[in-house]
């Protein structure tokens, strides 16, 4: 994992001359992220391998760092000894607890070979890097503790720690949609959430009798974790028993692996059929799920332009920037759409109806800043209690934060805002907001 500079050294002393060797570094942790990590990454001048895309689960970003023009200046005031060092970045992400507990407890994973013209992959014990939706300590991996990198620019935001705010929305298919479903309250959403469904009679004020059906993600992620903590922070457990859904094919047993639970990128969540996950799927004793958001927006896509054994309303919940990949064109129900719905009252986006990406909506950012839109939670950078002192932790984990907090103030329209940006804060995850 770690350039042999002891042999550098001596190849050195006894007059060879010496290539230098290209650091290796490994990260992984929250799905929710890694759209912002591969572009920061990019824009750092690493060039992306084997049909790596910001969309997958797992990419990996090879060269030599020269900072885009707009980055140079804060790269050269932050992270100067950053500039010209040859990089490998090779990412996996699941989950942010499993992130955690990846820099805990090493174990194999699968990554993405460096090779533009290569279609491998390889096996990798370790990482040095994990990005969390949630502090450490609700991860269900506390210890050790770890260290919590920031950019230079950022040291006055403690113990605010964090990259940025990452805000989540609750999305729903085209089938809820028609049905009149436009906002759930965080009560409803423990009902929806505790029992796998929920008349929609309880969403709509009407007389229907249909089931609402939750979908969402495995219990490692952070987003799962954000969103049982911020519905109710005061008896909420991270590690809350969820009941949910996903797709799969009809007859006979329930699967190991349901279609799309998996982090497969190739192809989306596919079936003829939503299917309840038994508690014990998947090996965990608290309820399975999707392990990316990606995959859970493609499985409420697909459920949305496809008709299904039971067209089951269905909401989940991801974070904006993976909502903001759903179409919101018509589905299978004449007029339907999917996309997010209000939570506790508050629009997630702005400009009339979603979707978000038509060129004149927006993220409502201003009611996240101004605490009016409660749904998020800090992005964290953990390092590797090995890489403390090392490069990992003083340059390269810093440069990363620049490079990806330089994109965000640049995306339009806005997935997420700077912590610099907010006012408001919150002590805990679901904790409630104070102003500054």
């Amino acid at each position: 994992m770690k350039m042999n500079t002891t042999i550098g050294a001596l190849a050195l002393g006894l007059g060879i001359a010496v290539t230098a060797q290209a650091q290796d570094v490994y990260i992984t942790g929250s799905t929710a992220f890694r759209g912002q990590i591969f572009t920061a990454l990019t824009d750092l001048g690493l060039t992306p391998q084997n049909g790596s895309s910001g969309g997958n689960n797992s990419f990996t970003c090879s060269g030599t760092i020269t900072p885009i023009a707009g980055l140079l200046p804060t790269i050269t005031a932050n992270e100067p000894a950053l500039i010209g060092n040859s990089v490998n970045a090779y990412c996996t992400f699941s989950g942010s607890a499993e992130g955690v507990s990846a820099l805990i407890t090493p174990g194999a994973a699968s990554y993405i070979d460096n090779n533009a013209t290569g279609t491998g992959t390889f096996s990798h014990t370790g990482v040095d890097l994990a990005f969390s939706d949630v502090w450490q300590a609700v991860t269900g991996f506390p210890t050790p503790p770890l260290e919590e990198l920031q950019s230079a620019t950022d040291g006055n935001n403690l113990p605010y720690a964090g990259i940025a705010v990452q805000p989540f929305a609750v999305v729903e298919n085209s089938v809820a949609n028609a049905d009149g479903i436009n906002n759930i309250k965080s009560f409803d959403w423990e009902v929806l959430y505790g029992n796998g469904n929920i008349g929609i009679n309880f969403l709509t004020g009407t007389n229907l009798q249909t089931e609402v059906i939750a979908v969402g993600r495995y219990p490692l992620s952070g987003t799962r974790i954000t969103m049982v903590l911020d519905d109710n922070p005061y008896t909420a457990s991270p590690q809350q028993t969820l009941k949910q859904w996903a797709l799969t094919s009809t007859g006979g047993s329930l699967p190991a692996n349901c279609p799309g639970l998996a982090s497969t990128d190739g192809s989306s969540p596919t079936g003829t059929a939503w299917v309840a996950l038994p508690l014990g799927d998947g090996g965990f004793a608290n309820g399975d799920g999707y392990f990316s958001g990606g995959n859970v927006g493609k499985a409420i896509h697909y459920s949305s332009t496809h008709s299904l054994t039971v067209n089951y309303p269905a909401l989940a919940y991801i974070s904006w920037s993976d909502a903001a990949k759903l179409t919101g064109g018509t589905g299978q129900t004449s007029g339907g759409n999917e996309g997010p719905i209000s939570w506790d009252g508050q629009n997630p986006w702005t400009g009339g109806v979603y979707p978000a990406l038509n060129g004149t909506n927006a993220w409502n950012t201003t009611a996240l800043v101004n605490g009016g839109y409660e749904l998020w939670g800090y992005e964290h950078l953990y390092v590797n209690n090995n890489d403390v002192g090392t490069w990992y932790e003083t340059t390269f984990g810093p440069g990363l934060i620049d490079a990806i907090q330089y994109e965000l103030v640049r995306t339009s329209p806005r997935i997420a805002v700077l912590e610099s940006e907010m006012k408001v804060y919150r002590i805990q995850d679901g904790g409630t907001l104070s102003h500054f």
